[in-house]
C-alpha cells in the first residue's frame, strides 16, 4: 500500500509535467504554423526564435523582421525590424476554440519602422480592390511600443519626409478584424498615448519643421521647441525662386492643445480641439521684392478653412506674448526695412469649417507696433459665406511716426514726422472690395520724400505732398479728423495686404480730405 501511494505521488507530477510539455510543444507548433500559414500573402514575417510559456500565457518573438506589401502592386511599402515582440496573457482557449486571438498585453521593443508611401500607390479603382480576408479577430487589451524609431520617405525620392528619432506609443483595446482592415483606419482603439523626441517633417521644397518633444495623452497634446524654417539662406532662396516667396523662421517654445479628438467619420478625417495655447511665438519674415511677383490667386482665410480636405473645429486658441518682424528687400544697395510687432497677444475663437452659417470665427489681437504704440485689432468672418465677407475694427495709440522711418526710407523713399495720438478704423468687405471709415487725432504730421539715393530730401515732391496733407491742426472740437475707406483687393496678395490697403486708404482720406465726419 505504501509503495502504491509513493508511486502515485511520483507519477502524478511526472504526468502533469509531461502533459505540460506536450501542451507547450503543441502550442508552439500551432503558433509557428499560424504565423507562417495564416498571415495574408502581403504580410511577410521572419524571426530568429519563438518562446512560449504556457503557464504564464506568454509568447515572445525575437529579432523580428516584418514586411508589408501593397495588395495591388506587390511592392514592399513598410519595413519593420524589432528586438522583441512580447505577448502576455495569451488567450489559449480563444485561440483553440473560437475565432478570436486575445492578448492582455503586446509589447514591441525597439522597432525601427521605414515607410515608403510611393510603393503603396495603386492604379486600381476602389471597386476593383479585393476585400481583405482575415480568419481571426485580434483583440489586444494593451499595446505598447518602446523606444521606437520611425522614418517615412518622400513620395518619389530617397529623402526623408518624416522622422521620429525616438518614441513610445500605447493604445488600449485594439481590435483588428476583417471589417476594420477594409476601413480607412485598419483597426479600432482607445486611449492613445504618444511621446517622442526629435521629430522632423519636410514641409515641401522650401521649409521644414522640427520639434524637440511631443507628448499626447488623455486628449492633451504638448509640443516643445517647435521650429518651422526655410531650408536655405535668404540669398540662396532668392537665387532659387522664379516668383517671390517669404523666407520664414518661426520658433515656439511650447504649444498646448486640450480636449483633442481626431479620426475618420462619414468619409472624412476630422480634428477637434477645445482649447489651445501658443506661448511666446517668434516669427521672422523676409521678402525679397527683387524677385518676380507671384501673381497666382490668393485665397482669403475664410475660403482656406472652407476648402480644407478635412473637418476642423478649434473652439479657442490663445497666443501669448508673441513677436513678429517683417522685412522687405527692394534695393540691392539698401538694407531691408523692418516692421515689428511685440507683446502680441491674441484670442481666436471658433476656427472651424464645420459650423452652421452665422457662427463666426472671431480674432482679437493686441500688440505693440514698432515696440511702442499699443495696437488692437478685432476681425471676424463666417467660413460658410461664399463671398468671404468679413469685418475688421482697429485702434492705434501714441504712435511716434519716426519709429517707422527705417522701413519707409528703405521701401518708399520717404520719412514721416509727428505723433498719431489716436487712430480708429472700421471696415467690412468681401473677396472683391471693402468700405469703412476712420478717425485720427494727430499732431504736426507731415511726410518727407527722399531722393532716389535716399540721402537727400526731394524738396519739390515734399512741398507738393504736404500742401495736400493736414498737419492735424484743422480738426473738430475733440481733436479728430475723419476719413472714408474704400479699397479693392489685389487677388495676387494675402489678406494682410488687403488690410493694409484699407488702412492706407483711410489715412490718405483723413490726411488729405476735409476731415469732417459724414
Amino acid at each position: 500500500m505504501i509503495g502504491k501511494r509513493i508511486f502515485r505521488i511520483v507519477l502524478i507530477p511526472i504526468l502533469l509535467l509531461l502533459g505540460l510539455f506536450v501542451i507547450q510543444i503543441t502550442v508552439k507548433s500551432k503558433l509557428s504554423k499560424a504565423l507562417v500559414n495564416e498571415l495574408p500573402e502581403y504580410i511577410q514575417l521572419d524571426y530568429e526564435r519563438l518562446s512560449v510559456n504556457v503557464l504564464m500565457g506568454s509568447v515572445s518573438l525575437h529579432q523580428i523582421k516584418l514586411e508589408l506589401y501593397s495588395q495591388d502592386t506587390l511592392l514592399m511599402h513598410t519595413d519593420v525590424k524589432a528586438e522583441t515582440l512580447n505577448l502576455e496573457g495569451f488567450g489559449y482557449l480563444d485561440f483553440f476554440f473560437s475565432n478570436d486571438i486575445t492578448v492582455r498585453e503586446l509589447e514591441l521593443v525597439k522597432p525601427e519602422i521605414h515607410y515608403f508611401p510611393a510603393k503603396l500607390a495603386s492604379n486600381k479603382s476602389a471597386t476593383d480592390k479585393k476585400e481583405v480576408a482575415l480568419d481571426r479577430k485580434l483583440i489586444i487589451d494593451n499595446f505598447n511600443i518602446i523606444e521606437g524609431k520611425y522614418v517615412q520617405m518622400q513620395e518619389s525620392a530617397d529623402d526623408k519626409k518624416l522622422e521620429v528619432t525616438s518614441f513610445d506609443f500605447s493604445l488600449n483595446h485594439v481590435v483588428v478584424s476583417r471589417e476594420t482592415l477594409n476601413q480607412k483606419i485598419p483597426f479600432s482603439y482607445k486611449e492613445p498615448v504618444f511621446k517622442a523626441n526629435q521629430l522632423f517633417l519636410d514641409l515641401g521644397p522650401y521649409e521644414t519643421l522640427n520639434t524637440a518633444n511631443v507628448a499626447f495623452s488623455k486628449q492633451k497634446l504638448i509640443l516643445k521647441d517647435l521650429f518651422i524654417g526655410s531650408k536655405y539662406s535668404k540669398e540662396k532662396l532668392s537665387e532659387m525662386l522664379t516668383t517671390e516667396r517669404d523666407h520664414v523662421n518661426l520658433k515656439i517654445p511650447e504649444i498646448q492643445f486640450s480636449s483633442l479628438d481626431f479620426g475618420y467619420n462619414n468619409g472624412k478625417y476630422f480634428l477637434y480641439i477645445d482649447q489651445g495655447e501658443l506661448q511666446e511665438p517668434n516669427l521672422e519674415i523676409y521678402r525679397d521684392k527683387l524677385v518676380n511677383d507671384d501673381l497666382e490667386y490668393k485665397k482669403l482665410y475664410s475660403r482656406m478653412l472652407r476648402e480644407l480636405p478635412f473637418n476642423l473645429d478649434v473652439e479657442y486658441l490663445k497666443i501669448k506674448n508673441g513677436y513678429i518682424s517683417y522685412a522687405e528687400r527692394v534695393d540691392k544697395m539698401v538694407k531691408p526695412g523692418e516692421i515689428v510687432f511685440t507683446a502680441l497677444n491674441a484670442d481666436l475663437k471658433q476656427i472651424s469649417n464645420n459650423r452652421k452659417k452665422g457662427e463666426e470665427t472671431k480674432i482679437e489681437i493686441t500688440t505693440k507696433f514698432m515696440d511702442t504704440a499699443p495696437l488692437s485689432l478685432d476681425w471676424s468672418f463666417d467660413t460658410q459665406k461664399e463671398n468671404d465677407a468679413f469685418l475688421v475694427t482697429g485702434e492705434l495709440r501714441e504712435f511716434n511716426s519716426e519709429s517707422i522711418n527705417p522701413f519707409l526710407k528703405a521701401n518708399l523713399r520717404a520719412e514721416a514726422n509727428g505723433m498719431i495720438n489716436e487712430l480708429f478704423f472700421t471696415f467690412s468687405g468681401d473677396a472683391v472690395s471693402a468700405t469703412g471709415d476712420m478717425k485720427m487725432k494727430y499732431e504736426n504730421f507731415n511726410f518727407v520724400v527722399l531722393q532716389k539715393n535716399r540721402r537727400a530730401v526731394n524738396k519739390l515732391l515734399t512741398t507738393i505732398g504736404n500742401l495736400f496733407t493736414s498737419d492735424g491742426s484743422r480738426s473738430d472740437a475733440h481733436g479728430y479728423r475723419y476719413g472714408n475707406i474704400y479699397a479693392e483687393r489685389d487677388t495676387s496678395k494675402s489678406f494682410f495686404n488687403y488690410l493694409w490697403l484699407n488702412v492706407k486708404a483711410g489715412m490718405l482720406s483723413t490726411l488729405t480730405g476735409n476731415g469732417k465726419k459724414d
